[in-house]
């Protein structure tokens, strides 16, 4: 086509400033390396342990702990089955069939971390074994139960204040409601009592950062973003406490 040409532009990795920068890091790498001990050039069985980065070398004890800790491990664990299977008529062989660590691997690492699974398997579980269990026609006057923590996780466009949120939600609602014939409607949330077996959850979520949010009046406006609002169990609290004196 008339007055368009084809770029004549050498790649951006052959720029002598982009090679220059390369060069000096790859001496900077190659500087940090020759400071460190070569782990293959030191023999442990006459120099000892040492740090690679900073030359120290162990103290004996030190040495010796770790040189001897696979044994010692070896030798403590075959004794103590030795023991327990004496003193209360165990198969010892039948017992190495189990976790031998503090918590059962189906519930969590052998770190400690709880396992987690996608809840939706359970109920896609329920619906192959039993296909009928998914009802379509209701009858009039019948019952809703609505889920409300999972409203309000599915809420994509949140309004710019709280008393919104409360509207839009109610709308929402009466739109079941409505749909379903229904003359009564249950929202039900969840509750963040401060022990719970969701702790280790929600320790986790909150090395991710999270915040504490009060909620005082219909104008105030809405904490974003919102998924970080609902990383806190006192938030979501204090907003089911707000939809239901609004």
């Amino acid at each position: 086509m008339a007055g368009i040409e084809k770029p004549t532009r050498a790649r951006k990795d052959t720029d002598i400033s982009r090679m220059k920068a390369g060069e000096e890091q790859v001496k900077e790498v190659i500087k940090v390396i020759n400071e460190m001990i070569n782990p293959f050039e030191n023999d442990p069985q006459e120099e000892g342990l040492v740090s690679l980065s900073s030359g120290v070398a162990a103290p004996d004890d030190v040495v010796s702990d770790l040189s001897s800790a696979f044994d010692k491990g070896k030798k403590h664990l075959r004794y103590w089955l030795f023991v327990i299977g004496q003193k209360r008529s165990i198969d010892v062989q039948q017992m190495l069939s189990f976790c031998l660590g503090p918590y059962p691997l189906s519930l969590a690492t052998v770190t400690g971390n709880i396992c987690k699974t996608t809840k939706a398997r359970l109920l896609q579980s329920f619906q192959s074994e039993f296909p009928d269990c998914i009802v379509d026609n209701f009858p009039d006057a019948s019952c809703v139960l609505i889920d409300a923590m999972a409203v309000l996780q599915s809420t994509v466009l949140v309004p710019e204040t709280y008393g919104e949120l409360a509207e839009a939600i109610l709308a929402g609602v009466l739109a079941v409601a409505r749909k379903f014939k229904a003359s009564r409607v249950d929202f039900v949330s969840d509750r963040y009592p401060a022990q719970s077996i969701k702790n280790a959850e929600r320790e986790k979520r909150a090395t991710q950062g999270e915040c504490s949010v009060r909620i005082y009046a219909k104008d105030q406006k809405v904490f974003k973003p919102w998924k970080k609002f609902l990383t806190n169990g006192k938030n979501k609290e204090n907003l089911v406490s707000f939809l239901q004196d609004t």
